[in-house]
């Protein structure tokens, strides 16, 4: 999982944080809280989030997801 903040015309990537083990659903809602953290960043200055398409664990997840 990645933070990134719009520079221009391109992205910086400003932290990061790998999930580890298989059961990524039930550590993604800490992650997100520790990377943002972790960069002195508050959900409510994020300005998008994005989510990649297709199977594997996260599938429950995406499900949830409005099209």
């Amino acid at each position: 999982m990645a933070l990134g903040r719009l520079n221009g015309q391109s992205i910086e990537m400003i932290g990061q944080i790998e999930l580890e083990g298989r059961t990524y659903s039930s550590t993604l809602v800490t992650a997100v809280s520790d990377l943002l953290a972790q960069n002195s960043v508050r959900l409510r200055e994020v300005g998008a989030i994005v989510a990649v398409n297709g199977p594997g664990s996260f599938t429950g997840v995406r499900v949830g997801w409005p099209p």
